[in-house]
This record gives C-alpha cells, sequence and structure tokens, in this order.
C-alpha cells in the first residue's frame, strides 16, 4: 500500500510532459516548493485538468515517485 501525502498549496508553474500530462511546481504549507505530475492534465475532459493550471489553490493528495510525487487526487 502506498503512503499518500496531504498538502495545501497553490500551482505556481505547469509545463506540459508528453502528450496528455503536465508537471506542475505546487508552492506548499508543509513541503514548500515541490513537484507533481498531473496525469491526463491536457485531455479534453480529463480529472485533473481544472487543478492543474496556475494560480489554483487546492488540498493536493500526492504519493511520492522516485524524483517528484504524483497527484492521485485534489
Amino acid at each position: 500500500m502506498q503512503d499518500f501525502i496531504m498538502v495545501t498549496g497553490m500551482v505556481i508553474k505547469t509545463i506540459p510532459v508528453g502528450e496528455y500530462d503536465k508537471s506542475v511546481t505546487i508552492l506548499t504549507k508543509e513541503k514548500g516548493k515541490i513537484s507533481a505530475f498531473a496525469r491526463g492534465a491536457r485531455r479534453q475532459n480529463g480529472s485533473f485538468s481544472a487543478v492543474a493550471n496556475p494560480f489554483t489553490f487546492a488540498t493536493f493528495k500526492l504519493f511520492p515517485g522516485r524524483n517528484s510525487y504524483s497527484i492521485s487526487d485534489a
């Protein structure tokens, strides 16, 4: 079972990755500045398309990867 991390923060930068994903930089209250991947954020009806825009403030549920986090829920 994976350990999830709950953070509150604001998206400060987005970078398109691949065909459908985005890499987002989040300024969080708990961890500082972190990077995370939003899978399917560039799809038309993607589940993270609204959350992966700059200046979006949300509570993110993340799970850690090797170099960055991945967004599980927001």
